[in-house]
């Protein structure tokens, strides 16, 4: 089965997302089973395309949100290998600095 195209299906993902910008690092997610953060990591990934394409519709081609998320700005970490049974997702705003550039 596909992903949802309703946005109502995603307010788990929007929410998460929100406390992730309103917090000064982060977040940390855990889920049960790891099956559940994959499948949540998928639908967070899915809701930020979602949310591209809707802001085609709303904003002008020379404006900065045109085709753009403000969930940009989130990177979604899952660890590969977890020794607990909790399996954690991370919700971190992106901190990448460029010493140089040549």
């Amino acid at each position: 089965m596909g992903m949802s195209k309703s946005y109502l299906s995603y307010d788990d993902c929007r929410d998460a997302f929100e406390r992730a910008l309103q917090s000064k690092k982060g977040i940390r997610l855990e889920f049960t089973k790891k099956s559940q953060a994959f499948r949540f990591v998928s639908r967070a990934c899915h809701f930020r395309v979602m949310d591209r394409k809707e802001s085609l519709k709303l904003y002008d081609e020379d404006h900065a949100m045109y085709g753009r998320s403000p969930y940009d700005k989130l990177i979604i970490t899952r660890p590969s290998e977890t020794i607990v049974e909790i399996a954690p997702i991370f919700l971190d705003l992106e901190s990448i600095v460029l010493s140089e550039i040549e």
